[in-house]
């Protein structure tokens, strides 16, 4: 259903979170500076009432002067909603920007207030935070993120809150910490285990998908490539899902040969091989489109309008 636009200015890095029943949604959205003609991020959260959506507040963190928000996560956490970005400044000093250091952190609700959670996680104050994932396990809240200094590479770091401070789980998780470049993390729970999935490559090679596990107090080696072709086929942007207590994980990976991304799923079993976990078409297609001659139709995203395929594919 259509419940109306969310965002009143440019919306970006939406995340979804199902909070006691309740859906709720966060997403970065641009403020103009007042008596001033820069621009800040800030996060913006609301929930689905019975009557639309209902706004729970804004978040902010340091001056906002120049502030841009790279990711966010949303997650429920004891039935209270907890939201984790990242983000840096960008200034301007004459005709030039200049990009200054970011930080990750976490915010919770309460009441109609947003409390900051234990402070910057980030491994140095000095270095750069790009993506970032959250899930819950054991009742808490893990989070895992990209970090690099000025000149290194991304590294992927875990914390966890245990409910005084966020606790390191590990130094790099990086197959190559020393030069190999980590991708968007994800995260997941089964329950016993914490599950990490991540896209790495280091230089002349391609980006390969690596999954480690988490039992608690050590990571396991990480397991992998799982691409499909680790030699000539780069993977990214992993997702991560429990189903029947498998552990699946998606990702899009080049073709080496059509030169299309394709997309893959695979889940392991407690030995840590492949289960074939059977994939069907969910859902059905809607009717034909009707459209008469001579008469401009709306193009839905999504949609096919014609039977030789023209649709929003992007051609030209």
């Amino acid at each position: 259903n259509v419940n109306g636009r969310l965002n009143i200015r440019t919306g970006r890095t939406p995340a979804l979170a199902v909070v006691q029943g309740v859906v709720y949604a966060a997403w970065s959205e641009t403020r103009s500076v007042p008596n001033s003609a820069d621009t800040y991020d800030t996060v913006v959260v609301r929930h689905l009432g019975p009557s639309g959506w209902v706004s729970d507040g804004e978040i902010n963190f340091g001056a906002i002067e120049g502030k841009l928000i790279i990711d966010i996560a949303i997650a429920d956490v004891g039935g209270v909603p907890h939201v984790a970005f990242s983000q840096f400044t960008s200034k301007s000093f004459g005709a030039s920007k200049v990009n200054k250091p970011g930080t990750v952190q976490v915010f919770k609700l309460s009441g109609a207030s947003w409390i900051e959670l234990g402070g910057v996680l980030n491994v140095s104050t000095n270095n750069y935070p790009n993506y970032l994932a959250m899930a819950i396990h054991g009742g808490r809240p893990y989070l895992a993120w990209q970090e690099r200094s000025a000149s290194g590479n991304n590294q992927l770091y875990v914390k966890h809150w245990d409910g005084a401070s966020w606790v390191a789980d590990g130094g790099s998780l990086n197959v190559n910490p020393a030069s190999g470049e980590a991708g968007r993390p994800a995260l997941a729970s089964d329950g016993l285990k914490l599950w990490l999935a991540w896209a790495e490559g280091a230089l002349g090679e391609k980006a390969k998908l690596y999954v480690r596990s988490f039992s608690g107090s050590t990571w396991s080696s990480a397991e992998g490539p799982l691409n499909i072709d680790s030699v000539n086929a780069p993977a990214d942007h992993p997702a991560l899902a429990i189903a029947s207590g498998i552990v699946q994980v998606i990702w899009a990976e080049k073709d080496a040969n059509s030169y299309t991304k394709q997309v893959y799923v695979k889940g392991r079993d407690t030995s840590g091989a492949f289960v074939s976990t059977p994939l069907g078409r969910w859902g059905a297609n809607g009717s034909t489109a009707a459209i008469p001659s001579h008469t401009w139709v709306n193009m839905q995203a999504g949609g096919i309008a014609l039977g030789n395929g023209v649709g929003d594919e992007g051609f030209d």
